[in-house]
């Protein structure tokens, strides 16, 4: 009879040892994928940092960009406002010039005469 209840009790803490050593390796397996997900976030937020860093610095290289562009246009802006005042006064020279010339022409036509 006493044979009978240690036999008994050793299945059952053979049973019960198994049950733990199941218990054990899930959550040996469940921390194990949490430690994976884990380091697959930190991963992926490693490289969203970085990508964000860069479209940052792309963003700034833009605005700069863009800056100098419209510093750029400012002067071609006064170029060609230069531009056509030379040319305005050109004309004007071009225009009294014949003016001149129609002038003289006819005082020449007149001491001819």
């Amino acid at each position: 009879m006493v044979g009978c209840i240690v036999e008994s009790l050793s299945r059952r803490v053979l049973v019960a040892s198994r049950v733990v050593v199941r218990k054990v390796s899930q959550e040996e397996m469940n921390r194990e994928r949490q430690v994976e997900e884990t380091l697959s976030l930190m991963s992926r937020f490693e490289a969203t940092k970085k990508e964000v860093e860069s479209l940052s610095k792309l963003g700034y290289l833009y605005k700069e960009e863009n800056i100098l562009l419209k510093d750029k246009n400012k002067k071609l802006e006064e170029a060609m406002t230069d531009s056509e005042s030379v040319l305005e006064n050109l004309r004007k020279m071009v225009e009294w010039d014949a003016n001149e010339i129609t002038s003289l022409k006819d005082r020449v036509k007149s001491l001819e005469a």
